[in-house]
């Protein structure tokens, strides 16, 4: 289309080498960064095999081992990922952060980044203007909604735990409302607990 410039908004789900080559040729990037994408394919860092956090793992072995979880990578993968998305940051116009925790993290795995090409915007959200509760006592608590995605990067594993927690105080009147989708592993168990609803996935804005 003639574009001289582009904006990539995040490169979770891109294989960098395809943004790369044009990069190289003289195509002026802005890349937006929101996840580890550019470190590994896994970009909440969750292990395949903990489920827990892998702390930036670097060790090729244990790496190839959690990803085969996802599908089939050849010897080497993450490592010429990890430096091809190295090479497709240093050539990037600019790398922009939701925050200085990402920009310090990002200057720590990838060295070799120009530190006057890495910026943090944080993200702008209009909130609007809270409606004013009556003062006075309030009653316990009876409804809890649960917004978002029910997976292990998202707190899903933590969820489980606290309506486990909470149903098995005793308290009959107290119900939750799971609205989103989620891994089966952690819905189906938390659709059984006393007092828990699945809703399921909605339309953004509804």
């Amino acid at each position: 289309v003639g574009a001289r410039a582009v904006h990539v908004e995040n490169l979770a789900g891109l294989s960098p080498d395809v943004l790369l080559g044009p990069v190289e040729e003289g195509l002026r990037m802005v890349l937006g960064i929101h996840d580890f994408a550019p470190f590994c394919p896994r970009p909440h860092l969750i292990e395949a095999a903990t489920g827990s956090f892998c702390g930036y793992c670097t060790d090729p072995v244990r790496c190839a081992a959690c990803l085969v979880s996802d599908k089939p990578s050849v010897p080497g993968f993450q490592e010429k990922r990890r430096a091809v998305s190295g090479a497709l940051l240093a050539a990037a116009e600019a790398v922009v952060y939701p925050s200085g925790f990402a920009r310090d993290t990002f200057r720590a795995l990838f060295p070799a980044l120009d530190p006057a090409r890495q910026a943090v915007i944080a993200p702008a959200v209009a909130l609007p203007a809270g409606e004013r509760r009556p003062s006075g006592p309030r009653g316990p608590v009876r409804r809890i909604a649960c917004l978002g995605p029910v997976k292990p990067h998202k707190g899903g594993a933590v969820l489980l735990d606290v309506v486990r927690r909470l149903s098995a105080a005793g308290d009959p009147g107290l119900t939750f409302r799971v609205y989103g989708g989620g891994d089966s592993e952690l819905l189906e168990p938390l659709g059984r607990l006393p007092g828990v609803e699945i809703r399921g996935s909605y339309r953004a804005g509804s």
